[in-house]
């Protein structure tokens, strides 16, 4: 087990984050993929601010939400990008998908790179919210780290947002020459 602070690691999540920073509470996972949503949204664009500063960006072609019955709060979004306007970081997935009501999302092939230059990738990570901006994003398909001066790639890997603390384990780091 590896334990640091990296806060350029805890931020694989925002596009997930984004997506439920209202949601306080946690259900099942997303809808099935052929159940056609309550809800389709098409050119969606999110924009989340504290006070009048715009913070973060989320766009996605196409946005389903079910917003009744069972299902309630379930969405799923393709191509999700976010910029955060505060600090330069993008972050794309290819799909994230769960509860929007609960604070449960998954995103699919997330890809994060910050102004820096390091990027972070991970075939599927899961956001889970805790209380308003905080909460833990996983993985346990394996993350990659790349920065100027070392490249981290580990089996599993949490990152707690509050105290930017990440976790990781089945570890293996190469310094960059």
């Amino acid at each position: 087990m590896t334990l640091c602070n990296v806060g350029v690691v805890r931020r694989f999540s925002p596009v997930i984050w984004v997506l439920v920073a209202c949601c306080s509470t946690q259900r099942a996972p997303g809808p099935p993929a052929d159940l056609p949503p309550d809800i389709a949204l098409s050119g969606v664009t999110v924009r989340q601010y504290r006070g009048s500063q715009t913070r973060l960006v989320a766009t996605t072609p196409s946005l389903g939400f079910h917003r009744e019955g069972r299902l309630a709060g379930q969405l799923r979004a393709d191509q999700v990008v976010v910029d955060s306007l505060v600090d330069g970081l993008h972050v794309e997935a290819d799909r994230v998908s769960g509860d929007a009501l609960g604070g449960a999302l998954t995103g699919t092939t997330v890809r994060a790179r910050t102004t820096g230059g390091t990027v972070v990738t991970s075939p599927v990570a899961t956001f889970l919210q805790h209380q308003g901006e905080s909460g833990t994003a996983s993985t346990d398909a394996g993350v990659q780290v790349v920065a100027k001066a070392f490249t981290l790639e580990a089996q599993t890997g949490t990152v707690d947002l509050a105290t930017e603390q990440a976790e990781f384990e089945g570890v293996t780091t190469r310094t960059t020459p």
